[in-house]
């Protein structure tokens, strides 16, 4: 089953166009990444799915329905959203940051449940952040704050995660925990990712986005090839299975390094 089908999109910030009729199908329990060079638009398809802009052209579709159609509880309630922008303007413990994923559920000033209490607790320890429940979100490092971000989303609990670049500010012990953590949860996954070497061993299926376009999609070793790579990020990469984790693992070579019988 799709959970989300996005037809034929195009987007423009004033007369800018960054998006062209773009297509793609996210499959219950999939785990799909999108990819390409910085200004390419991963941002901007994720902010047309869950809302934060409205397309110029074209349609999305959440379980059928036309997104635009459906009540923001409704949404809400099927489809959590870690995006790049999170501003929070006032003072928060971590446990009520992370209790705010309880909100869908909830009318207003109604106290949380011993429901409510448990899917908090579960998602701060799936992220790592429970021993941080009472400090002030304000103070905590950039890689804390994301980590607790997406803490909120699986406090949700929708079996469906959109996410724009969510390892940014993290050290590499912190991507592959949150990585593990998202392949684990068996959710449906729709991310911008960054770093291809992660969408190699995490992703199911993979988008790639170059010149306002979809270039291609489909399994992580069919998309992450030294051509494709080389053609898309302009860099120069070894390709390879890796017999560490069996999965495709790529080696950059700067440009400023050259090697006999090869030329940047």
């Amino acid at each position: 089953m799709d959970r989300i089908v996005v037809e034929r999109l195009s987007y423009s910030y004033g007369a800018r166009r960054v998006l062209e009729d773009i297509s793609l199908r996210v499959r219950a329990g999939a785990f799909v990444g999108i990819i390409g060079p910085n200004g390419s638009g991963k941002s901007t398809i994720l902010k047309n799915i869950y809302g934060a802009l409205t397309p110029g052209r074209g349609k999305i579709l959440l379980d059928g329905d036309d997104i635009r159609t459906l009540r923001r509880r409704t949404v809400a309630q099927k489809m959590a959203v870690v995006g790049q922008e999170n501003t929070v303007p006032f003072r928060f413990t971590v446990r009520e940051i992370v209790s705010m994923g309880r909100t869908p559920y909830k009318r207003l000033l109604e106290p949380d449940t011993p429901e409510d209490a448990r899917a908090v607790d579960e998602a701060m320890e799936a992220l790592g952040v429970a021993e941080l429940a009472q400090r002030d979100f304000s103070q905590l490092s950039g890689g804390e704050k994301q980590r607790v971000l997406i803490a909120r989303a699986f406090a949700q609990q929708t079996d469906l995660l959109i996410l724009d670049e969510p390892t940014n500010h993290l050290d590499i012990s912190f991507q592959l925990q949150i990585f593990e953590a998202l392949a684990a949860s068996g959710k449906t996954v729709l991310a911008a990712i960054h770093d291809l070497n992660l969408a190699a061993l995490f992703c199911t299926e993979i988008y790639v986005l170059d010149d306002q376009s979809i270039l291609a999609h489909g399994p992580p070793e069919d998309m992450l090839t030294s051509e494709r790579i080389r053609a898309v990020f302009h860099v120069v990469c070894n390709v390879s299975i890796s017999p560490f984790t069996g999965k495709t693992s790529i080696l950059y070579r700067p440009n400023t390094i050259q090697t006999e019988g090869t030329s940047p």
